[in-house]
């Protein structure tokens, strides 16, 4: 995946129907710039937690990442 690709700076993982992450699957790459998580149907939960932190350096696509489940979290940003 993503980890052999320790250059990449700028990656669209926009309207990929993403819901998860099972592991941060970017968190090896360290020259990354930009990320755009914006369009995908994220589940707010615990699983999703472990990607905190780390997506708080991308303030950037804050609004466009958001969250479709649970209910009480529905269009609240992946980072609230």
């Amino acid at each position: 995946g993503f980890q052999r690709m320790k250059g990449l700076k700028f990656l669209s993982l926009s309207m990929n129907e993403l819901a998860t992450f099972k592991e941060n699957p970017l968190k090896q790459n360290l020259l990354l710039e930009q990320v755009n998580l914006t369009g995908n149907p994220w589940i707010c939960d615990e699983k999703l937690l472990h990607m905190n932190d780390w997506l708080k350096k991308y303030e950037a696509y804050k609004e466009g990442a958001i969250c479709k489940d649970p209910p009480e979290y529905y269009n609240y940003t992946v980072q609230s």
